[in-house]
C-alpha cells in the first residue's frame, strides 16, 4: 500500500445520461498512475474498450520510463467470468466472480466504472466497502440511481448535470466543469478520449510551475508515445507559471515574472483554440490574481474557434463572468458532502 496521500474515502458520482463516466475514468487514471499507486480498474463492454488503450500505452517504452513503479490491473466482467489484465507486463488470466473482491483487498485506488447491479447491490460487495484497508479509496461511477444503502456507507457523492447555455448566439464549443476537484479529472479525460479519437489535442494549465501533480508523468509519456505510434492524435501539453514551492516554503506573492507567464499562457491559449479541437484551458480560476484588464481574460473565449474544456473546481465572482460564453456547463451537484474529507483534498487522488 501506498500510505501517503491517500484517506480512505469511497466517493460516487452519479450520471444518469451515462455521458462523462468514462472521461472521469481517464483522467482518474492519469492523475493516481502517477502518484505509483497500485491501481484497479472494474468495468464491463462497451467501457472494457479503454483496456485495449491503456494496453498499447504499455507497449511503448517511453511512455513506461516515466513510472519509477507501474501497477495497474484491470477487471473486465464477462457473463460467466472476468478476465483479469495485468499492466504493464500485458499478461491476461480468467477468474471466477466470487474471487473479484478478494483480488482487489491489497489496492490503494480503485475505480468501478458501470459494474452493474450484480456488484453493486451485493452484500458482500457492500461489506467489502466497510472492512477495506483504511487507506484504500474507492471511485464508484454509475448511471443508476445509487440505493440508500449504498450513498449510506459512502463519504462523497455527487450527480452530474448538464446545462446549454439557449441565449448563446455565437460559438458554443465552450464546455465549462463545475463544482469539484473532478472538474479537472473529466477535463484530463475528456482530452484523452479525443485523442484516442485520432483528435489533436493540447492542454494548457496557469500556475503550474512546480510540476507536482500526478498526471504530469502520464502527459510526458502519452506525448512520446503519440510521436511513436500514429493510430491515435496527438497530444501536447504546455504548464505555464513559475515555481512556488521551495523545500518546506510556498511563495505567496506574485512577482513581474507570474505576471508575464500568465500573459503568455493566455496568448498560447489563444492560439491554440485556432489550431487545435479540443483544448483545455486548466486552472484559470488563477488569473484572478494578477492585474489584467477584461479583455485579455475573456479574448480566450470571444476569438474561440474551435472546442474548449475548462474546469472550475470553485465558482467566484470573476468565473461567473466566464459563463457568459459557455454553449455548454456541466455542473457537479453535491449530494452527500464529508466536511473533514473536502479539508483533505490535497493528500487524497485530487493532488
Amino acid at each position: 500500500m501506498i500510505k501517503k496521500r491517500l484517506e480512505g474515502h469511497v466517493q460516487i458520482i452519479y450520471d444518469p445520461s451515462n455521458s462523462y463516466l468514462e472521461e472521469i475514468t481517464l483522467g482518474a487514471l492519469a492523475r493516481s498512475m502517477g502518484h505509483s499507486f497500485k491501481i484497479a480498474v472494474v468495468t464491463q463492454s462497451p467501457h472494457s474498450k479503454i483496456f485495449t488503450f491503456l494496453e498499447n500505452l504499455c507497449i511503448s517504452q517511453k511512455f513506461i520510463k516515466q513510472y519509477e513503479r507501474l501497477h495497474l490491473e484491470t477487471f473486465n466482467l464477462q457473463k460467466n467470468h472476468i478476465q483479469r489484465g495485468i499492466l504493464p507486463q500485458v499478461e491476461f488470466q480468467t477468474i471466477p466472480y466470487d474471487k473479484l473482491l478478494s483480488k482487489l483487498y491489497s489496492f490503494d485506488y480503485i475505480i468501478f466504472l458501470n459494474p452493474g447491479e450484480k456488484i453493486l447491490e451485493s452484500p458482500k460487495f457492500q461489506d467489502f466497502l466497510l472492512q477495506k484497508q483504511d487507506e484504500t479509496e474507492i471511485l464508484l461511477l454509475v448511471k443508476e440511481k445509487p440505493s440508500h444503502q449504498l450513498k449510506k456507507i459512502t463519504n462523497t457523492m455527487y450527480s452530474i448535470e448538464n446545462k446549454k447555455n439557449s441565449a448563446l448566439t455565437t460559438n458554443t464549443n465552450t464546455k465549462i466543469i463545475l463544482n469539484s476537484a473532478f472538474s479537472e479529472l473529466f477535463s484530463y479525460g475528456y482530452l484523452i478520449k479525443k485523442f484516442i479519437q485520432k483528435n489533436n489535442v493540447k492542454l494548457i494549465a496557469f500556475e503550474r510551475g512546480d510540476l507536482i501533480y500526478g498526471e504530469v508523468k502520464f502527459f510526458r509519456g502519452i506525448k512520446q508515445f503519440a510521436k511513436e505510434y500514429l493510430f491515435y492524435g496527438t497530444f501536447d501539453f504546455v504548464y505555464t507559471g513559475l515555481p512556488r514551492i521551495k523545500g518546506p516554503e510556498i511563495r505567496l506573492q506574485n512577482t513581474l515574472g507570474d505576471i508575464a507567464e500568465a500573459k503568455e499562457g493566455i496568448m498560447l491559449s489563444i492560439t491554440s483554440l485556432k489550431k487545435l479541437t479540443p483544448v483545455i484551458i486548466d486552472n484559470i480560476e488563477k488569473l484572478s490574481e494578477y492585474s489584467l484588464t477584461k479583455n485579455e481574460e475573456i479574448d480566450i473565449f470571444r476569438l474561440t474557434k474551435n472546442e474548449v474544456i475548462v474546469p472550475i473546481k470553485k465558482q467566484s465572482d470573476k468565473t461567473k463572468n466566464y459563463l457568459n460564453f459557455a454553449g455548454d456547463i456541466v455542473i457537479f451537484n453535491n449530494e452527500k458532502n464529508d466536511s473533514q474529507y473536502e479539508n483533505k483534498l490535497k493528500r487524497g487522488i485530487h493532488f
